[in-house]
C-alpha cells in the first residue's frame, strides 16, 4: 500500500489562507513510506480516477437523488495532505507514525496527485468544478460544512 486516502463529502470547504470550494469533496492524503515518484505514477492515474468518479453524492447535492461523482455535480475538491493517516496506536494509547513517506517526497506525490486530479477534471468536460490543494507539510486551519456528512476510505 503506497497511500490512504479519506473522501468526505461537503457543502462548502476552504483552507483559510487558499480559495475553497463549493459542494464537493474534502480529500485527506497520506503517502507512506516507500512510495516514490516512479512507483506512484503507476498509482496516481487511478487514485486521481477513484477520487473524481466514485459516485458519492445523494440527495440534495445530486440530480434525481441516484448517487454521482464530483464530476457530474459538477463540484470542488480539496486536497488537504494529512500525515496522521499513517499512523497506528502504539503502546499506552499512544500514536507512532507506521512509516510516512519522507516530507520532500511527500510533496511531489501530493502535488501530482492534485495535477492528475486537475487533468481529469479538464479531460471529463465537467464545467464549474475546480481542484484546490493545500500545502504540504503545515498546519493549516480548515472550514468545512455539510448537510450531509459522508466519509469514505480509500487505500492505493
Amino acid at each position: 500500500m503506497e497511500a490512504r486516502v479519506v473522501v468526505q463529502q461537503c457543502s462548502r470547504a476552504k483552507v483559510k489562507t487558499r480559495d475553497g470550494i463549493g459542494a464537493g469533496l474534502v480529500v485527506y492524503v497520506c503517502f507512506f513510506e516507500g512510495a516514490t515518484e516512479d512507483t506512484a505514477l503507476i498509482s496516481l492515474s487511478p487514485s486521481a480516477d477513484a477520487v473524481m468518479n466514485t459516485q458519492f453524492f445523494h440527495g440534495c447535492l445530486s440530480r434525481g437523488r441516484r448517487p454521482v461523482s464530483v464530476l457530474e455535480l459538477p463540484g470542488g475538491v480539496l486536497l488537504l495532505p494529512q500525515e496522521s493517516l499513517g499512523w497506528e496506536r502504539g503502546p499506552n494509547r499512544s500514536m507512532r507514525s507506521r512509516g510516512v513517506s519522507e516530507a520532500r517526497r511527500g510533496s511531489q506525490l501530493f502535488s501530482s496527485l492534485a495535477s492528475r486530479c486537475r487533468e481529469t477534471l479538464l479531460q471529463s468536460g465537467a464545467t464549474g468544478g475546480a481542484v484546490e490543494q493545500g500545502v504540504y507539510g503545515q498546519r493549516q486551519e480548515v472550514e468545512m460544512s455539510s448537510s450531509e456528512p459522508m466519509s469514505h476510505v480509500l487505500e492505493f
